[in-house]
């Protein structure tokens, strides 16, 4: 079925207006490509503090520290976990294509990853 179509009119291309049936599937459509975005990661949600270590998972001799509900301190500076996760791959030459990490899967606290601790 075609969202709309050219009609012709006397030598002039007009676009016809789509039908209810058409206008309520293209919505669905948009509604259901719609990327649906989870809540932010917490360390205080997650029973975590400032000062409290993390790993990251590929080389656990890696450690941050957390420094804020959302942030942590690594080499003096201080990142969210995504950021921090791109930079190693990227040290590592193993950055992806897309460029985009989700953080707290790439670290662990006490041996859990950070998205497996339940939140308090």
């Amino acid at each position: 079925m075609l969202d709309d179509a050219l009609v012709t009119y006397g030598g002039e291309r007009k676009i016809a207006a789509p039908s209810e049936n058409t206008t309520a599937k293209t919505n669905k459509s948009r509604a259901q490509r719609k990327r649906k975005k989870g809540k932010l990661f917490n360390f205080y949600e997650r029973g975590l503090k400032n000062g409290d270590k993390i790993k990251f998972v590929a080389d656990p001799k890696i450690v941050a520290v957390v420094c804020g509900e959302r942030t942590v301190k690594f080499e003096g500076n201080e990142w969210t976990t995504s950021g921090l996760t791109k930079e190693l791959f990227r040290r590592q030459n193993a950055v992806r294509n897309s460029g985009a990490y989700q953080g707290p899967l790439h670290f662990t606290f006490n041996g859990v990853r950070l998205t497996d601790l339940p939140e308090k």
